[in-house]
């Protein structure tokens, strides 16, 4: 009778006992953002801007503070312009200028959110960004002229930061929009 018990008792250990092969499967949120970053990018060009504003906030959530959230950022903040919310989307904006300094889009679609604030957010944002000793935000100055229709002072800005600051990747960036808003110059001169 021992033994029986014995060889039950065996059986059933390893009977019991299977070489456990599961994976691992660990969260990747990184990942995570960027599909729910698409996901609101679907919903944004279906028109289903509460959607899409979800999704960002999902992806901003999971990956904050890095340069693909600046993005996450971005198009969240223009989901609210879309919408009708400036004061809403010019945090989002900022935010992705903090992340991304770099990108002038960035700094372009900022711009334009202050513009559709009102003349008086427009004039005030323009003076702060004036008095500003930090060389990326002539960049802003440029671009507030240049939607505030004072375009001549807005390329003459653009240009002195290109100049001063040449070394950097923005710079390179402001460049290629100058030469979409400046006229074409004659060769002969």
């Amino acid at each position: 009778m021992k033994l029986f018990k014995f060889a039950f008792l065996l059986a059933c250990v390893l009977l019991l006992h299977k070489p456990c092969n599961a994976e691992i499967y660990v969260i990747d949120a990184a990942k995570n953002s960027v599909m729910h970053n698409n996901l609101g990018m679907n919903y944004f060009n279906e028109g289903y801007y509460y959607g899409a504003i979800q999704e960002f906030k999902i992806a901003i959530s999971l990956n904050p503070n890095t340069q693909a959230s600046a993005g996450y950022f971005d198009n969240l903040g223009r989901t609210y312009l879309t919408i009708g919310y400036p004061v809403l989307a010019e945090d989002c904006f900022i935010n992705a200028i903090k992340l991304n300094p770099m990108n002038l889009s960035y700094r372009q679609h900022l711009a334009d959110t202050y513009r559709r604030m009102g003349k008086a957010v427009l004039n005030g944002k323009l003076e702060e960004y004036l008095k500003s000793k930090n060389p990326l935000d002539s960049v802003m100055v440029g671009l507030l002229y240049i939607e505030k229709g004072d375009t001549s002072a807005g390329i003459i800005k653009l240009d002195e930061f290109c100049i001063t600051q040449s070394n950097l990747i923005l710079a390179e960036g402001v460049k290629s929009y100058l030469k979409t808003i400046t006229p074409k110059r004659h060769e002969n001169l």
